[in-house]
């Protein structure tokens, strides 16, 4: 692997369990900047307004019975004990989430069991590296680039992700999602597991996911953001048809802390790379 490689492996695998989470969810780990989350998103664009932390007037809430709580799916498929991942070695026997009857179903249920799946799925990829099955419900690409940025960590060997089977758990905070036209919007709570952390060999050291997260308290406020089209439900980091992405202030906010410095050192390593190239053709 190339250093420019294991740079940008370590960049998404340190950022893009951040993106991907306040992005998908709309949310900010510190209650302080939700306001400026909200104000933000329905200046900066036209289109913000589906993505926004807020739910405008014209949204309306499905009746029905509660179904607020934790997420979970039926089943997984458990290939033996699972082994948790150490400074030795990967975890073992990583549980395979079973996809929910409900998965594709065009309504509250179906929702939750889509939200539940996309989150278990993240978790297989997070302790596997394999994205095949969180690949399979992202519908829109959008999280292209947090199963690379896992899959170069572990096909690099550069690392792998400690401790329980679900670093993460969500868990819906209102008894019903809000529609607002094609968009619906679910409070939800996403707990990160305190024992969890990435492990990098390079260095030997370990970042726990709360500090990747920017999560102190170890729980993500925000909200699912989705929409349902042709039989599928989908997570909306972008305004649906629209090729542009929709302001996420949140997200941003949270990988900036880290993401800049790691792509300057990778663009430096590029540089480096290409001069020491120069340098050896001239000799």
């Amino acid at each position: 692997m190339t250093i420019l490689n294991r740079r940008r492996a370590l960049t998404l695998g340190g950022t893009g369990i951040a993106a991907t989470l306040l992005a998908a969810c709309g949310s900010n780990s510190e209650p302080a900047a939700e306001s400026t989350t909200t104000n933000a998103s329905a200046s900066a664009s036209p289109n913000a307004e589906a993505t926004s932390a807020s739910v405008t007037p014209s949204a309306t809430t499905p009746a029905g019975p509660s179904l607020k709580g934790e997420l979970a799916v039926d089943s997984f498929s458990e290939p033996g004990a699972f082994e948790a991942g150490n400074e030795e070695h990967k975890a073992n026997n990583v549980p395979m989430p079973n996809e929910p009857a409900k998965l594709r179903e065009n309504s509250p249920e179906g929702l939750k069991a889509f939200a539940a799946y996309w989150v278990e799925t993240l978790n297989y990829l997070m302790l596997t590296g394999n994205g095949t099955l969180f690949s399979n419900i992202d519908h829109t690409g959008d999280y292209t680039s947090t199963i690379e940025g896992f899959q170069l960590i572990y096909d690099g060997n550069i690392g792998w992700v400690t401790g329980p089977a679900r670093p993460l758990r969500g868990t819906l905070t209102e008894d019903h999602p809000k529609q607002d036209g094609e968009i619906f919007t679910w409070s939800m709570d996403m707990a990160v597991n305190k024992d969890s952390a990435i492990w990098y060999k390079e260095g030997r050291r370990s970042k726990p996911l709360t500090e990747s997260l920017n999560a102190p308290t170890g729980v993500v406020k925000g909200q699912i953001v989705a929409h349902y089209v042709e039989g599928n439900w989908r997570m909306v980091r972008r305004t649906p048809g629209s090729a542009s992405a929709a302001p996420s202030v949140s997200a941003s906010a949270v990988a900036s802390s880290e993401a800049p410095a790691a792509e300057n050192t990778a663009a430096a390593a590029e540089a480096t790379e290409a001069a020491a190239a120069e340098s050896t053709a001239a000799e």
